[in-house]
């Protein structure tokens, strides 16, 4: 995939710190090349131009503390590496980091290990567009902990409202999901009007017939005030009821994309 198809793209988010000693650059450029192809915001940090080792290290510090998600590529070169063992030292240290491990290994490939950073960090967002404000605010919330997120709705509410019911939007749709099956999740954020929202229910049907591992965040609303059908359609997937205060949701919702894509490695369920 190139960039112009990735819709992942123009939403932000998708930004990894990758901590690497510098005699592995030439695979980890190609993890960091494979991960900008597909929309992601990778930073290897090589410095030709930097003497100073206290304006290095101030600099790494820096960049460490900007992000939410660091993977290790741990290798023979790296376990010797001063370097790395002060970023890993720095970076374990803040326990709200999100970090990865990854082994270099001669049999590994480039292309497996970016996948595997893609699986934790992709989240198709569903919500109404009748409700786009809190919508929004969640995808938002998302993209700052530096998911890589596809809203939906984010895009300006076409003049035509049949253009929601077009075979443009139902292709760029079905594509976005099918990305986000593939390397993450689909959070369907469940209220009164998603729950007759029959675009966003065909979505969410359509990314649980591909495999996709599912979240669904229930706002001012029970899992008990599901009609049957929904209420089993939705028996695998991972759920929570969230609080109605909104910074407090919003950090009920990112633990539980959270919880989602470490049980998609772990193939449990969190229901």
């Amino acid at each position: 995939m190139n960039n112009n198809e990735s819709f992942f793209n123009s939403v932000g988010g998708g930004s990894v710190f990758i901590s690497h000693s510098h005699h592995d650059l030439p695979k980890v450029r190609k993890i960091r090349n494979f991960l900008e192809e597909n929309g992601f915001d990778p930073l290897c940090f090589f410095m030709q131009c930097l003497s100073d080792e206290d304006e290095i290290e101030d600099l790494l510090k820096r960049e460490i503390d900007a992000r939410e998600w660091f993977a290790f590529m741990e290798s023979e070169n790296s376990l010797q590496s001063a370097w790395v063992r002060k970023e890993r030292d720095y970076i374990v240290q803040k326990s709200d980091k999100k970090v990865l491990f990854y082994k270099l290994r001669n049999e590994s490939s480039p292309e497996d290990i970016a996948r595997s950073i893609m699986d934790h960090m992709t989240v198709y967002v569903c919500y109404s567009a009748r409700e786009k404000e809190y919508g929004s605010a969640v995808a938002g919330f998302l993209k700052n902990m530096d998911f890589c997120v596809y809203d939906r709705c984010e895009e300006d509410e076409p003049k035509d409202f049949n253009y929601y019911f077009s075979q443009e939007y139902q292709k760029k749709t079905e594509q976005a999901i099918r990305e986000a099956a593939q390397h993450g999740c689909f959070l369907f954020l469940m209220t009164r009007k998603s729950m007759q929202a029959k675009l966003m229910l065909s979505e969410l049907r359509y990314a649980m017939n591909i495999g996709a591992s599912i979240a669904v965040a229930f706002i001012r609303v029970s899992p008990w005030d599901l009609p049957d059908e929904l209420m089993l359609l939705l028996a695998d997937a991972s759920t929570e009821e969230i609080d109605e205060d909104e910074q407090t949701g919003l950090i009920q919702i990112a633990s539980l994309v959270g919880r989602t894509l470490l049980n998609k490695d772990t193939g449990k369920s969190d229901s």
